[in-house]
């Protein structure tokens, strides 16, 4: 049985878009959207071994948004541009994004960070933290100490120091 999320949507329709065939990627782009209530481009670069949340439900992606390896992605969550400006987020790998978050403009979400629910990010996040708020604002680094915490999330302890 073939099950429809927005990943493997997503996922068809970049094969296509890096083919070449951007008619059918923008085709499987409007069922994905039609279906999952979502907006995930095949331009868009999606890592390995990321995933959405709850199928994917709700999510809107910039076209040109670059996502890394391993990141989790919950339902309702926007990555673009900001309005008048040039360019557009940046998600490293490892990376938790929460339900309902925002994360606006030209900016990069670091390596191994989690973004709490319905924050709005509009700045540069460091490697190794937790970031809530409007806008958001780091709120605790993970170390050593306190890693054991987070590794649920994806969090991995190779690069931390």
């Amino acid at each position: 049985m073939l099950i429809f999320n927005a990943m493997k949507m997503y996922r068809l329709s970049n094969k296509f878009y890096n083919k070449g065939f951007t008619k059918i990627s923008k085709l499987i782009d409007t069922i994905n959207r039609i279906i999952q209530n979502s907006n995930i481009p095949g331009s868009c670069e999606i890592g390995e071994n990321s995933e959405f949340a709850y199928g994917g439900i709700g999510i809107v992606l910039h076209s040109d948004v670059k996502i890394g390896k391993n990141c989790m992605i919950g339902q309702g969550v926007t990555i673009g541009k900001q309005l008048g400006k040039k360019g557009v987020p940046t998600v490293e790998d490892n990376v938790y994004i929460s339900a309902g978050v925002r994360i606006i403009g030209n900016i990069t979400i670091k390596n191994n960070s989690i973004i709490a629910p319905n924050s709005v990010v509009i700045s540069d996040t460091e490697s190794y933290s937790i970031y809530s708020g409007i806008p958001a604002k780091k709120i605790i680094s993970i170390t050593n100490d306190n890693i054991s915490k987070y590794t649920s999330y994806g969090i991995k302890k190779t690069d931390l120091i």
